[in-house]
C-alpha cells in the first residue's frame, strides 16, 4: 500500500533560506525556529572549556547533534560517556536525558537539530 505525505503550508510560509553561522561565540545562537521551519528547529552552540549545556531530556523529541570544533562528552541515557570531536554526529533518541560537556582547551561548536512535533 502506497501512502503519501503532505505538507500543510497553508499556516506558515516556509520558503528555503540561507543562514551564516555566528562566529560571536554566544552561547546559544538560533538557526531554525518555528517561523523560519515547519517541523524542525536548531542553533548553534559554543561551550567554552569546562561548560556543559546542561543535562536536559528534548521529551518526545528527535535530536541530532553535529560536531564541527572542539573536543567534548556527550552523556545520554543508554550511551553513557562517550567523547566527541569535530565531525562527530550523535543521535538522541526522544525521552532521553542528555548532556554536552566541552573536555578541551578550546571552544567546542556544534549544531543541534530537533523536531518540533
Amino acid at each position: 500500500m502506497h501512502s503519501t505525505f503532505k505538507v500543510q503550508t497553508a499556516q506558515n510560509n516556509a520558503a528555503p533560506f540561507v543562514v551564516s553561522l555566528s562566529k560571536n561565540g554566544s552561547l546559544h545562537s538560533p538557526i531554525l525556529d518555528g517561523f523560519k521551519s515547519l517541523r524542525m528547529k536548531s542553533a548553534l552552540i559554543n561551550l567554552r572549556p569546562g561548560e556543559n549545556v546542561g543535562s536536559h531530556n528534548s521529551v518526545n523529541k528527535e535530536e541530532l547533534l553535529i560536531v564541527l570544533e572542539g573536543i567534548g562528552e556527550v552523556h545520554a541515557e543508554g550511551l553513557g560517556k562517550q567523547e566527541v570531536k569535530k565531525d562527530s554526529v550523535i543521535y538522541i533518541p526522544p525521552n532521553n536525558q542528555h548532556d554536552v560537556k566541552n573536555t578541551g582547551d578550546i571552544p567546542l561548536r556544534y549544531i543541534y537539530i530537533t523536531s518540533l512535533i
